[in-house]
C-alpha cells in the first residue's frame, strides 16, 4: 500500500514590503513627471508653429485679395481685441474700415502666442510695425496691399526694411534678416509658458525689393545660438528651440 503524504509547502505571503513600495513610488514620480513635461514642451511649439503659420497665410490671403479685386486691401492687426480683420478700399483710400466696406476675412489670435517686438515688450508699439500712411500716426498696426500685389510702403521709423546679416552660415542662412528692435517693420509674436513670454519669437513681414508682396515667417536666432553678434537676426525653418 502506498501512502500519499501532503508536502508542506511554505505558505505564500502575497504583496509587497514598505521598502519596495516606496522604490516604485519613487520611480514611477520621476518617469510620469518627466512624461508629462516632454508632451508639454512639444505642444507649445507645435502650437506656436501653426499659429505663425495660420499668421502667414492670412497675409498671404490679404494680399490675393487684392490682386483679385485690383483694389486696395487693408489688414488690420487688432491687439486689443486679439484679431486680424482685412477689408478692401472703397472709393478714395483712408485705410480704415469704413460702414460701406465689409469684411472679408476675421481671424480670431490663439492663445498659444503673445505679440511682442524685438525689444521685449508685450503688446508694444512695435509688436506690429507697420506704421503711419499718408502722413497719420493713428493709422497703425496694418498691411496695406495695392491692386497689383505690392506693398504700400508704411512711412514709420519703425517699419523700415530689414538689413542682411553681416555674414550667413548654417545658423543664419540665406533668406535671413538683420531686424534692429524699433527699426524694422514686421508682426512679431512668441509663444509663452504661464504668461511669461517665451525666447522663441517669430516675424511675418513683407520684404524685398520694391516691396513686391513676398510674405515670409522667420524666427529668432539669438547670439548665444549662433546669431551675428550685435545683430537681431531672423532665419526661416528648419528652425533651432530654445526654452
Amino acid at each position: 500500500m502506498i501512502e500519499r503524504h501532503a508536502s508542506k509547502a511554505a505558505p505564500h505571503r502575497g504583496g509587497f514590503n514598505a521598502l519596495e513600495v516606496m522604490s516604485a513610488l519613487a520611480i514611477l514620480s520621476i518617469a510620469t513627471s518627466f512624461a508629462a513635461e516632454l508632451p508639454r514642451g512639444v505642444l507649445r511649439r507645435e502650437r506656436v508653429k501653426s499659429a505663425a503659420r495660420e499668421i502667414q497665410s492670412v497675409v498671404l490671403a490679404t494680399r490675393m485679395e487684392a490682386v483679385r479685386r485690383n483694389t486696395k486691401v487693408v489688414l488690420h492687426v487688432d491687439l486689443e481685441k486679439r484679431e486680424l480683420v482685412s477689408w478692401a478700399e472703397r472709393g478714395t483710400p483712408n485705410f480704415v474700415q469704413d460702414p460701406d466696406e465689409k469684411t472679408i476675412n476675421r481671424y480670431g489670435i490663439p492663445g498659444a502666442v503673445l505679440f511682442r517686438g524685438a525689444d521685449g515688450r508685450i503688446d508694444g508699439p512695435d509688436a506690429v510695425s507697420f506704421d503711419t500712411y499718408a502722413g497719420d500716426r493713428r493709422l497703425a498696426d496694418r498691411l496695406v496691399f495695392d491692386g497689383d500685389g505690392s506693398l504700400v510702403t508704411p512711412q514709420a521709423e519703425n517699419s523700415r526694411l530689414p538689413a542682411k546679416p553681416r555674414s550667413y552660415g548654417p545658423v543664419v542662412p540665406y533668406a535671413s534678416v538683420d531686424c534692429p528692435p524699433s527699426r524694422c517693420r514686421g508682426i512679431f509674436f512668441s509663444d509663452h509658458a504661464g504668461g511669461r513670454p517665451g525666447r522663441n519669437l517669430f516675424r511675418v513681414s513683407v520684404d524685398g525689393a520694391w516691396n513686391v508682396g513676398r510674405v515670409s515667417l522667420l524666427k529668432w536666432v539669438p547670439p548665444e545660438e549662433g546669431g551675428n553678434a550685435g545683430e537681431t537676426d531672423f532665419a526661416p525653418s528648419p528652425w533651432r528651440w530654445v526654452d
